[in-house]
């Protein structure tokens, strides 16, 4: 009998060492059953802090304001958990023997440690960043994409041909001549007829020999002793070739009508009707009747169009915070229609697309306001595309 009772404890003491044992094993793996939510929750707060501070700097602008870049460059979270399971002590229970000696002790601790680095926007890097006109070859690869392209180009191109866009100088805002918008109309028509295409020219002789000594230049200053001199001679490299972009229309696609608008679109722009491929080329005017000299607007150019249609409490207006717009109707395909409308109010609605609050005042854009949401969308697409690679000072930001 006193044997049997003996063998049922050490049993009831084997089942505790297990119930232990799994509570224990059951932390393991945090980690790795973590990453899944935490991603999303980082990628869905990284993303609102973007729109916030691109919604914040359009409106710093319409007050007459510098805006203020501070990229996100890394994300690093690091997670620990630490398991101590102790054996000893005395215990009595129902099912465990009066004689017997036993307790069990389990503890854990988990720790996480995010840190995030960023990187202020200025000096040469906000010139590339915020001041450099768009690449025309940027644009028109959104297009073929299939992002719309009477949005990309009434956003950002200034001129086509000589004929200009609408843009605000000063106080004042100079309505887009005629001309564009029906070449702005065309594009759009011909891209929803699939009767547009944008593709890449092979690079030249010279060009490709100009890649090839940069190239090698590259790699021997990457192979120089000190820093200075690695500096230096990357300083010298001479700037890449441009990249040469071709525009195809296809007339057979469109709708009689369509051809009509076509062939007065090419008419205005002084484009050869017997030929259906154009070069791209930046500038105002172009070379010959096969090409179109297209001038683009930088990032800041762009947030400056946004800017102007900000929708500035009167108060504001009242009192010269705000400088008063002759014009903030924006003119497009579609005839007058702002790029963007961003409101305003002593608060924001209960779910806006993002909001910020400046000077008192909250700004937003609808949730609901489709158009307003599209140009948003580009805006953030080409802060990403432009986004900071690193150099310069750092400022880490570490939370815990």
């Amino acid at each position: 009998m006193t044997m049997a009772r003996r063998s049922d404890s050490r049993r009831r003491r084997m089942v505790c060492l297990g119930l232990a044992a799994m509570l224990a094993g059951g932390c393991l793996g945090t980690g790795s059953r973590m990453l899944p939510q935490d991603r999303r929750d980082y990628a869905s707060a990284i993303a609102d802090a973007r729109k916030q501070q691109a919604l914040l700097n359009i409106v710093r602008i319409r007050y007459s304001e510098f805006p203020s870049f501070l990229d996100l460059t890394q994300v690093v979270t690091s997670y620990s958990l630490l398991h101590q399971l102790a054996i000893k002590g005395l215990i009595k229970t129902p099912f465990l023997h009066p004689n017997d000696d036993f307790s069990g002790v389990y503890t854990a601790q988990f720790a996480e440690k995010p840190s995030l680095t960023y990187l202020p926007v200025g000096g040469a890097d906000f010139v590339r960043k915020l001041l450099t006109p768009i690449d025309m070859s940027v644009i028109l690869s959104l297009i073929q994409t299939g992002w719309p392209a009477d949005r990309l180009l009434e956003g950002l191109v200034v001129s086509a041909n000589g004929w200009t866009n609408r843009e605000l100088q000063g106080h004042d805002v100079n309505r887009a001549d005629p001309q564009f918008v029906r070449f702005v109309d065309a594009m759009q028509e011909a891209q929803l007829a699939n009767a547009l295409s944008a593709h890449m020219k092979p690079l030249s002789a010279e060009d490709t020999a100009a890649i090839l000594q940069a190239s090698a230049v590259a790699q021997a200053a990457a192979a120089a002793p000190s820093a200075t001199v690695r500096g230096a001679a990357m300083a010298a490299l001479p700037p890449p070739p441009p990249i040469r972009v071709e525009l195809c229309f296809w007339p057979e696609a469109l709708s009689d009508a369509g051809r009509e608008r076509l062939a007065a679109m090419r008419s205005e722009l002084g484009l050869d009707p017997q030929v259906d491929c154009y070069d791209v080329v930046p500038g105002d005017i172009p070379p010959d009747d096969k090409s179109v000299a297209v001038q683009t607007r930088s990032l800041m150019h762009f947030l400056v169009e946004l800017a102007a249609c900000v929708e500035v409490p009167a108060e504001d207006l009242a009192s010269g915070a705000a400088p008063r717009l002759a014009v903030t109707e924006v003119i497009g395909g579609s005839g007058d229609r702002p790029l963007i409308r961003i409101r305003s109010g002593p608060s924001p609605p209960d779910d806006p697309l993002v909001a910020v609050k400046y000077a008192g005042s909250w700004f937003w854009i609808d949730n609901d306001d489709d158009h307003s949401k599209r140009t948003f969308a580009y805006l953030a697409m080409l802060l990403s595309i432009t986004e900071s690679g690193g150099g310069g000072a750092q400022l880490v930001v570490t939370t815990n």
